[in-house]
């Protein structure tokens, strides 16, 4: 019955995992999205330890360590460097947003 429970529990996790994944791709970019993702890495070392009691040896710590510091020496990167600012296209000088939509739906008219 405690592998049917665990197997359920696994499956569960699982959907709603990727569920939140799914749904941070779409609020988020995803280079900062799909990097939260190797945070399952520490959290499968911490679930193996705790509650399944299994230990883990030192170059399965080692691998773990090394995909957490690279996402994280990437989330820094990304943190730190340099965002240009995006700058809205500006509409010609004298034109009112009620003009310029008209000229440009006239334009649409003559391709057709």
């Amino acid at each position: 019955a405690k592998g049917w429970i665990m197997l359920a529990s696994i499956g569960v996790l699982g959907f709603f995992g990727q569920w939140a994944m799914c749904r941070s791709l779409q609020i988020e970019r995803a280079g900062p999205a799909t990097m939260m993702r190797y945070m399952d890495v520490a959290f499968a070392f911490l679930f193996q330890v705790t509650i399944e009691n299994q230990s883990t040896n030192a170059w399965a710590l080692l691998g773990a360590a090394m995909v957490i510091m690279c996402a994280g020496l990437i989330g820094f990167q990304r943190c730190f460097k340099r965002r240009e600012a995006i700058v809205p296209p500006s509409r010609p000088r004298g034109l009112s947003r009620a003009s310029q939509a008209s000229r440009l739906s006239g334009l649409a008219g003559n391709q057709a």
